[in-house]
């Protein structure tokens, strides 16, 4: 909930773009990491983002996951703002 939260409180501040400091990503990243594994899967990531997000779910998740592994590691979730739409 606090992911989907941040989300759209991040969407919502696209009038004047400010990215997401890496501190609140890694805090995204603990919040959607359900099972604690350290990697976030597809499955996990989909189930905290915004339905006004889901829409171009895919695009996300393959800038975030290029390499289509079907997860991202904290480090990669941390850095990847300027791989992501705005």
């Amino acid at each position: 909930i606090a992911l989907a939260i941040a989300l759209v409180e991040h969407a919502n501040a696209q009038q004047s773009p400010t990215p997401l400091s890496a501190q609140q990503r890694s805090a995204l990243f603990d919040a959607a990491d359900s099972n604690k594994n350290a990697r976030l899967e597809k499955a996990e990531w989909l189930l905290t983002i915004p339905t006004a997000v889901k829409v171009n779910a895919d695009l996300i998740w393959g800038r975030l996951d290029p390499s289509a592994r079907g997860f991202v590691t904290r480090e990669t979730f941390v850095t990847a703002n300027g791989r992501l739409p705005s």
